[in-house]
């Protein structure tokens, strides 16, 4: 499969294949105001281009100011962090795990004209558990990519935006002499912030193209209506030619998204200096259902010495005749499946680049690899960026999302779905297995709805045991503030909030252990679905539905398990209370780093019943030594009638090990596990554990321990496990990765 990117070896197409192939201010500075929604209403054809004479005065000011070098900065020194990440989810608002966290420290050196030396001083990596990646061969890959030639914007831009080599074509800078011929500005807000007693004063401008053309932006441009400097650059790229690449017919599967985010920051109360710098490439995928696959590199600046520079101390290179060398290392080629030689010969030695890109004459210089794995950064690195800065770039997510709502289908890369009528559904869902359904088949479609954010989708699956068809049909607004769906169902669900129990990793396992870790009942009915992702209701989701609940007798066995293991024969599924029932559901997350902690509640009401429960779950990893330590805990209490539908099971991996699912059931439930990963090689990696849980009122709870390894850095993994209080017989389970 073609994605629409060069393959030219550039960094940037570098940068995204990895991440696709992942995934299968005032001193120290005061910084820029945060955007708000884009003035445009929407998309207006005509070619008007100020609506006013203040919006036409400000913005001739400022394309005048660009024009002219800032003759206040000749020179300056500045310390640069740059995280990139790989994300993945399956939609672009949604949650989206990391795959891997890249950091580089350098130390920068400025002149003018535009003369730049870059000393690389550090780099580490962090990353989700891939076979035959080697983290060293990883971080060596990233260094290379992004020391081929400057990855950050040192002051300004020029009348060309193009950043880390992305788009292949660069486009045209609102603020250029020709750009009044290719954009309309609108003012759209304005802020003031009082510093060293000076009244700062930013007005926000909307920009969009005109027409349709080769290369454009669209975004706002914050504006100091005093000195007319940038303060900050928000904007997405648009066009017909952003990227170099021959038409392939899987093409209209693969969207790509460029996004920037430029802001600066005032030092001595005089002069704007670069600040923080986020660019975004993302790739919406549609094939077996959604993917949202994203790249995100965020470069901070600090330290700044002001003109204290000699010009002697920064590059002055001539101009190449040709391109850079990319591969210095050849950590490229040992990233996949490297053996211990070739990864220890990746960054054995330095190299520097010289070159001139986007007017810059630069020179980056990067000791050997061993000595930047050295480099002793002032915090740890997480796989997962800070609560503060996840929140940060969702906003900024969400206002470009605003921004590219209101372009013509046109200008924006969309991934093709079918029309309202089609008759073809894409197959979304590879085979599931449980003991209510058996070996289950299922498919997907959705269609976008004249509205922005809006779709219909369309979800069906048919058990081969139980030839029970369910489905749903949704109404969906997934929109940078929250995602809002009407829903009507028929659905085989589990009861447990904390249970997930529908992926191909479990399935695999009921099918070849004759495990099934969770009980399902049917549910029949329609309702309402909030998800926030903004403000007091982040990562909040609450449900109103009314449901028709059903009790779901076992239907399948494992033949599987009756060939090898056992006799085939799952437990009986538990019955609910049945009736029709108005449900509420809510759910809150927190994050802090690795640690997540989850409450949630829920409620049932039918003529004759009602009843609720309440329960929180939380993970606790942490490191001890070479020793990888994770703690998790569970608990929850019912109150109100008797509903089996809502009460807690104990027993099974999730709660005590060694036990068969659901071997207690309780009113109230509390359980505790450890689980300690001895140390870790590329190929294996051996864990103990053990779990304790029952009843609030028992003081006899279950107790299990086990031990297990995981296999090419945990994508598969064995455990066996035995129940000590009271006694069982040893368990086998098996997970794969993808399970989650």
């Amino acid at each position: 499969m073609v994605f629409p990117i060069s393959v030219k070896r550039t960094r940037a197409a570098a940068m995204i294949a990895v991440v696709l192939w992942s995934t299968v201010a005032v001193s120290p500075g005061q910084a820029a105001p945060v955007s708000t929604q884009s003035h445009f209403d929407g998309f207006n054809p005509d070619t008007v281009t100020y609506p006013d004479e203040a919006t036409r005065t400000l913005v001739n000011s400022a394309r005048v100011r660009h024009m002219v070098q800032d003759s206040l900065v000749t020179s300056y020194s500045a310390n640069v962090v740059t995280r990139i990440e790989g994300r993945v989810g399956n939609n672009v608002f949604g949650r989206r795990l990391p795959i891997f966290a890249h950091e580089i420290a350098s130390h920068v050196r400025w002149s003018l004209p535009n003369n730049l030396s870059i000393d690389v001083e550090g780099a580490r990596i962090a990353s989700a558990r891939i076979p035959g990646w080697s983290d060293r061969a990883w971080a060596g890959f990233w260094t290379e990519v992004f020391a081929y030639e400057p990855w950050f914007v040192p002051r300004a831009l020029n009348d060309s935006v193009q950043l880390v080599g992305v788009p292949n074509r660069a486009a045209l800078h609102p603020l250029a002499v020709e750009g009044e011929l290719h954009y309309r500005y609108a003012i759209a807000d304005s802020i003031s912030i009082s510093v060293a007693g000076r009244t700062i004063k930013s007005i926000g401008v909307d920009i969009q193209p005109k027409k349709m053309g080769p290369s454009y932006v669209a975004g706002r441009v914050w504006i100091d209506a005093e000195t007319f400097d940038v303060v900050r650059f928000s904007f997405v790229f648009v066009g017909t030619e952003l990227f170099d690449y021959e038409p392939d017919e899987d093409e209209e599967l693969t969207a790509v998204h460029i996004e920037a985010d430029l802001e600066y920051s005032l030092h001595e109360g005089k002069v704007w200096m670069p600040h923080r710098q986020l660019l975004i490439v993302r790739f919406d995928i549609s094939i077996f259902g959604s993917a949202s696959l994203m790249a995100m590199m965020t470069s901070e600046f600090s330290e700044y010495d002001i003109n204290d520079l000699e010009p002697r101390h920064v590059a002055s290179v001539a101009p190449q005749d040709s391109a850079p060398t990319f591969n210095h290392w050849g950590c490229e080629d040992v990233m996949m499946f490297g053996n211990a030689e070739r990864i220890a010969a990746c960054g054995d030695h330095p190299f520097e680049n010289t070159g001139l890109v986007s007017g810059i004459n630069y020179r980056v210089t990067v000791p050997a690899l061993d000595s930047l794995l050295e480099y002793r950064f002032e915090n740890t690195l997480s796989l997962y960026s800070s609560a503060d800065e996840r929140e940060r770039t969702d906003d900024i997510i969400a206002e470009l999302a605003r921004v590219t709502s209101a372009l013509p289908g046109s200008m924006v890369p969309r991934v093709p779905r079918h029309t309202i009528g089609s008759s073809i559904i894409q197959l979304a869902q590879l085979p599931r297995f449980n003991r209510v359904q058996g070996l289950s088949v299922g498919g997907w479609g959705e269609w976008p709805l004249p509205f922005a954010f809006t779709t219909v989708a369309l979800r069906g699956r048919v058990g081969l045991a139980d030839e029970r068809p369910v489905g749903s049909l949704s109404w969906i607004r997934n929109a940078p503030e929250s995602q809002f769906q009407l829903i009507a169902f028929r659905d085989i669900r589990v009861v447990e909030p904390w249970t997930s129990n529908g992926s191909l990793g479990t399935s695999i396992k009921s099918a070849i252990l004759g495990w099934d870790d969770a009980d399902y009942y049917l549910a029949l009915g329609g309702g309402l679905r909030f998800e926030g992702r903004m403000g007091a209701l982040r990562n909040t989701v609450i449900e109103l539905n009314f449901e028709r609940q059903r009790s779901a007798v076992t239907a399948a066995g494992s033949g599987v398990n009756d060939f090898f293991f056992g006799d085939g024969v799952f437990p009986v599924n538990p019955a609910v209370a049945e009736g029709d029932f108005g449900r509420m559901s809510l759910r809150h997350d927190y994050r802090w780093s690795r640690v997540e902690v989850k409450v949630g509640a829920d409620g049932l009401r039918s003529s004759s019943l009602q009843g609720g429960r309440v329960w929180t779950t939380a993970s606790i990893p942490f490191s001890v030594g070479a020793a990888g330590v994770k703690v998790d805990a569970r608990a929850g209490s019912v109150f109100g009638d008797t509903l089996p539908q809502l009460e807690f099971r104990a027993g099974g991996p999730a709660t005590v090990p060694g036990y068969e699912y659901g071997v207690l059931r309780a009113r109230s439930l509390w359980s505790l596990q450890l689980e300690v990963e001895l140390f870790q090689t590329d190929k294996v990696a051996p864990v103990v554990f053990g779990g304790v849980g029952g009843p609030f009122h028992s003081s006899d709870p279950l107790v299990g321990v086990g031990a297990g390894a995981s296999f090419l850095q945990n994508w598969f993994r064995i455990d066996f496990s035995k129940g000590v209080n009271p006694s069982s017989s040893v368990r086998l389970d098996i997970y794969f990765q993808f399970s989650g």
